[in-house]
């Protein structure tokens, strides 16, 4: 069973630790004894999708064939950069 954002507060669980090199994160909740680790889950998306609306006046528009670079931030000021190739 997936954590439902509501189980997730961040004022309920302040920690997330991300483990190296996958996509897997565990959430620590504060106790008296310190943070202590709650749950663990696999945290990823994935994205399939026929093409994208230029405005929203415009019809869906596919994807034109070539390289893309996908730029995501967080309220932190941590970037992540994932390229991909359309085909």
């Amino acid at each position: 069973m997936f954590p439902t954002l509501s189980t997730l507060c961040p004022k309920a669980f302040p920690y997330y630790v991300f483990s190296p090199d996958s996509d897997i994160v565990t959430a620590y909740s504060n106790s008296a004894y310190g943070p202590q680790p709650y749950t663990q889950f696999n945290m990823s998306m994935s994205i399939d999708t026929p093409g994208y609306y230029p405005t929203t006046a415009e019809p869906l528009t596919p994807l034109p064939k070539g390289d893309y670079t996908l730029v995501a931030g967080d309220e932190w000021g941590s970037t992540a950069f994932l390229f991909l190739r359309v085909s």
